[in-house]
């Protein structure tokens, strides 16, 4: 037709697959509901949908094109598919959401640990599940490594300040149910800098004063792997333990001395107590004399009560005999020029 101009238009439309989801994150909730789920897939524009956990409706919203975001309903214990009215959306058989009891908290220690941190704190209680307990330090956050299902385990974190008495609350995630809530203690690390004496016989009663820092009551000291009582606590920088009065080998031999708190070990910096069967010769007066022998020799040490002791001099030796609990006498045996 004359006076007619034609006009052509183009409008872009786009074809979208069928909208999915693959997985649930977390796949357990709590029997009350509430927590926050994530859907993981491919979701259309559609801003809102609705799925179905057994017989109870489940609101959820699209954030982006791959993830929705939706609050688990309350329902009750056991474990359901999710399924939804729409057919345009597909469902993988594996999205299962399992509903479990809330868990519950019994008993909680130790209830104190030093101040770097890396004590590991038991929590023993009931209903357990991986993924979905924390322990709150303050404010921070730590997960519960889950052994069984009445047993997990926390790792205190180091302290932000200069430690102290600090809240410590067992709490659920998703919905931050507070599960137990009591102080944790966070002190400085003890450490030992002297002991006297350093050296004792076999069977010997005696005490070891022990100097250091940051001593209380509840330190335990030992001799090697054995634990000896704390006969008198002195204070923060000082104590003094009983050695054991054990015969025969049970204590023989050169021991670190250690100390622990709460089954914590400390840097024991390397000192050690000697329990010996044997004289040990610590000292002798005097150092110098004739090779014809024959001179009277004072000779300090310690080892087990008896009337007299062998000294060699090289390869000659004398009988000394005890004239004290940490002393003898003797002559010296003939020798040679030199040591």
């Amino acid at each position: 037709m004359r006076g007619v101009k034609h006009c052509e238009s183009s409008f872009n439309f786009t074809y979208i697959g069928e909208a999915s989801i693959r997985t649930i994150k977390p796949s357990a909730v709590y029997v009350t509901g509430g927590n926050s789920l994530t859907l993981s897939g491919r979701f259309t524009q559609a801003n809102r949908f609705q799925l179905t956990v057994g017989d109870r409706a489940m609101a959820c919203e699209v954030r982006d094109s791959q993830n929705a975001i939706c609050i688990a309903s309350p329902h009750s214990k056991g474990a359901y598919r999710l399924t939804t009215s729409s057919h345009s959306i597909e469902i993988h058989p594996e999205c299962v959401l399992r509903y479990v009891d809330i868990p519950s908290v019994s008993n909680i220690h130790p209830s104190s640990g030093p101040t770097y941190g890396g004590t590991p704190l038991v929590l023993e209680g009931e209903n357990f599940e991986v993924g979905m307990i924390q322990c709150a330090f303050a404010r921070q956050r730590v997960w519960a490594s889950v052994r069984s299902s009445t047993l997990c385990e926390c790792i205190a974190p180091a302290s932000v300040d200069d430690g102290g008495l600090k809240d410590l609350r067992i709490i659920t995630t998703g919905i931050d149910y507070v599960l137990a809530e009591r102080g944790y203690l966070y002190y400085e690390p003890p450490r030992i800098d002297q002991i006297d004496p350093t050296a004792a016989r076999v069977g010997q009663v005696g005490k070891i004063t022990i100097f250091g820092r940051h001593f209380d009551k509840e330190c335990v000291i030992k001799l090697g792997t054995r634990r000896v009582d704390v006969s008198n606590f002195v204070s923060s920088t000082m104590t003094v333990v009983s050695m054991p009065p054990i015969a025969g080998t049970a204590l023989q031999g050169n021991m670190t001395v250690g100390i622990s708190r709460n089954g914590v070990d400390f840097d024991s910096l390397g000192f050690g107590y000697e329990s010996t069967s044997g004289f040990v010769v610590m000292k002798i007066e005097p150092s110098v004399g004739y090779v014809d022998g024959g001179g009277l020799i004072r000779v300090e040490g310690y080892g087990p009560r008896r009337k007299s002791v062998t000294v060699y001099f090289g390869t000659r030796q004398a009988s000394c005999n005890m004239t004290s609990e940490w002393e003898a006498s003797c002559l010296s045996p003939r020798g040679e020029i030199g040591r």
